[in-house]
């Protein structure tokens, strides 16, 4: 099943529709309960396949008004301060000892 949606979406940075071949139409229909039945890594392979058709089309997905305002207003304050947050390495170390919340 993993080759019918691979050979539909295309290689593994292939999109649906695009020059990859195949149409909804000539795929196979599974049901859930027989993706589920799949090894994992071949449901894992799935999902990639799934989330590369999407990330290949991304105005597909807009971006919510209220969102856009507040990734604005976080490059703001981090462009006028960017020595105010904490480091990579810092930050993994919290969230790794489960002391990241604070108040």
């Amino acid at each position: 099943m993993i080759a019918a949606v691979a050979q539909y979406c295309g290689p593994a940075k292939g999109y649906l529709g695009g020059s990859s071949g195949g149409t909804l139409g000539s795929m196979k229909q599974v049901s859930f309960s027989e993706i589920l039945e799949l090894p994992v890594p071949e449901r894992i392979r799935l999902v990639e396949l799934i989330w590369d058709s999407i990330a290949a089309v991304p105005e597909a997905l807009p971006v919510p008004d209220d969102l856009k305002a507040e990734l604005d207003r976080r490059l703001s304050d981090f462009e006028a301060n960017p020595e105010a947050g904490s480091p990579w390495e810092e930050v993994r170390e919290r969230v790794l000892q489960g002391t990241w919340r604070t108040g």
